[in-house]
């Protein structure tokens, strides 16, 4: 092997990892700045490789996904449960329903709403 060159390992996960400092003996291979390990169940890696497989997707894509709209889902849950927790408060849905009457003349812009 040429000097400043590393040999490609393969560690558990089917991670590659190439030692710092060292270039990949390889042309056409591209690295990610920076990574992580997180270790999943062998049912989930299954599960995302196969996701991969019938998208065309990278496992790592699959996964960013997936946390992101679990974000979403626990955003809206939250906002739901807050929705919630002031309709079972009579004075703070006052206050909401006040606000929204103030501001409700910004409202009148001489466009025809729904009819």
């Amino acid at each position: 092997m040429a000097p400043g060159r590393a040999r490609l390992t393969s560690v558990p996960g089917g991670v590659l990892r190439i030692p710092e400092g060292r270039q990949s003996s390889q042309p056409n291979c591209r690295l990610a700045i920076m990574s992580t390990t997180v270790r999943v169940s062998d049912r989930t890696r299954q599960r995302v490789a196969a996701l991969a497989a019938s998208t065309g997707q990278q496992m790592q894509t699959i996964i960013d996904e997936a946390v992101e709209a679990y974000e979403r889902e626990l955003f809206w849950r939250g906002f739901e449960q807050g929705y919630d927790q002031l309709a079972d408060d009579p004075d703070g849905w006052d206050a909401i329903e006040a606000e929204r009457s103030a501001e409700s003349p910004s409202l009148r812009d001489g466009l025809d709403g729904p009819e």
